[in-house]
């Protein structure tokens, strides 16, 4: 059955490593999930269901953590040992934190502008190119054992998804 102690990484046989294959992690996600499925398990005993069950509940936690950005840099960051306050989610950078602000405001009344639909396509790829900013500066913080500056990014790379929700949620509130 499966090793509950090994990391994430090592469940899906990857290298420990904020970039990933993402392609192979899906490969490898399926076939554990094969290996578990209730299915297979059906008629073996009580205890071998229950494990199955647990396996795969491990294998589904593992995938959804490493195959989204900010929640594997949260995951790589707690093995470091430099975990993530959750509810100190806050970076001091004034400049970031200002146009996050001017970027809500123009969330909050672009149902009121003239063009809401290009508003908001300009505030999304405006997002779309801040978090590929920052994904590039945690990388780089984390091949570089910067912890802290890691941490600073998620927390923009969380405020830039914050952002990017409410974004979609403004599009979903046009449409109807």
């Amino acid at each position: 059955m499966l090793d509950f102690s090994k990391s994430y990484f090592e469940l899906f046989n990857l290298p420990e490593s904020f970039i990933i294959d993402s392609a192979q992690l899906t490969e490898r996600y399926q076939a554990l999930q094969r290996i578990v499925h209730p299915d297979r398990h059906a008629d073996t005993s009580a205890q071998e269901r229950r494990l199955a069950l647990q396996g795969s509940s491990f294998i589904n936690e593992a995938w959804q953590t490493l195959k989204d950005p900010i929640a594997r840099a949260e995951y790589l960051l707690a093995r470091r040992g430099a975990a993530l306050n959750k509810g100190q989610n806050t970076t001091s950078d004034p400049e970031f934190l200002l146009e996050q602000m001017e970027l809500r405001e123009t969330l909050a009344t672009v149902a009121t502008q003239p063009e809401p639909y290009k508003i908001l396509t300009d505030i999304m790829e405006r997002l779309h190119k801040m978090q590929a900013k920052w994904i590039a500066v945690l990388s780089q913080a984390l091949e570089d054992n910067e912890l802290v500056q890691a941490q600073n990014a998620v927390y923009k790379l969380q405020f830039i998804d914050r952002l990017a929700h409410l974004a979609e949620e403004s599009e979903d509130a046009l449409s109807h």
